[in-house]
């Protein structure tokens, strides 16, 4: 595989600035592949010195959120190269990354869309390149660009799908087309970790309905149930409070106790630095 027929593509969004560094600082120390160009596709508003920083061929920028989707529909069209390395903006990487192996790889099977670098333990001890998977995953991977096209191509045409993702309907697509993915471990554990499990982007944003206006929920719809046209109350409020009170206190005993709830401590602490913007 030639160095030229590589392209990294980043996709990140509004608000996880934060996180797209770290990513971004943490991939460098593990990837020295030289890829022929680097595409940032960012929904939102990010700061520029950040664009700056990770200094990327081509920025691909919708100035309001409109959705993952909407930003892999655009980014994808800008890869010219037949390879690609999907990149979100919430890992950490801390094992080398063999860019030309798994390039090898797809060049070896062509019913294979993408190598994913697994977040998870693996359950068995079998060799996984032996076990291909049907599954399709946003997780960092090398991925044949003609299949993620052609995916992507269809799912367009059935933006009137209000309950499917963007994940759901290319592992159709790849039933369909007859083609799998292969996930890769480090000593049978994972390959990478997911930094930014405690901070999730809302479901509406990864539904196919987002690239339609009239269908889409992104700004209709809050984590509360209630639509954008419903008034909160005084008396939603006040009834918010003791859960509140009593979540943060628990919250509070069990940071001392396990990881997780370290971290989600955290994260408030840190959304209360930004004032509680995001």
């Amino acid at each position: 595989m030639l160095t030229d027929q590589i392209t990294l593509l980043i996709f990140t969004c509004e608000g996880r600035e934060h996180l797209l560094k770290e990513t971004i600082a943490s991939f460098k120390k593990k990837c020295r592949y030289p890829f022929a160009k680097t595409i940032l596709a960012v929904d939102g508003q990010i700061n520029n010195n950040t664009i700056d920083w990770i200094n990327p061929d081509l920025v691909i920028q919708s100035p309001v959120r409109k959705g993952y989707v909407n930003s892999i529909l655009h980014a994808i069209k800008q890869v010219d190269t037949a390879y690609f390395f999907w990149l979100e903006d919430d890992w950490e990487f801390p094992y080398d990354i063999p860019i030309c192996e798994l390039a090898l790889q797809l060049d070896a099977d062509p019913q294979l869309i993408q190598i994913v670098l697994a977040k998870a333990k693996k359950e068995t001890m079998q060799i996984e390149l032996t076990n291909p998977s049907s599954s399709f995953s946003a997780n960092p991977g090398l991925c044949n660009a003609m299949y993620i096209k052609n995916g992507f191509q269809l799912l367009q045409k059935s933006k009137k799908i209000y309950d499917m993702g963007f994940e759901d309907f290319m592992k159709h697509f790849m039933e369909i087309e007859q083609l799998s993915a292969y996930y890769i471990y480090q000593n049978n554990g994972p390959f990478v970790h997911h930094s930014g499990y405690l901070e999730s982007t809302a479901r509406e944003y990864h539904m196919i309905s987002s690239i339609d206006a009239e269908l889409s929920l992104i700004g209709k719809k809050y984590i509360s149930g209630y639509g954008n046209d419903k008034i909160i109350t005084v008396k939603n409020k006040l009834l918010l409070v003791p859960r509140l009170w009593l979540a943060t206190t628990i919250l509070a005993l069990k940071l001392f106790r396990n990881r997780q709830s370290y971290d989600f401590a955290l994260r408030i602490y840190f959304s209360y630095l930004r004032n509680f913007k995001y």
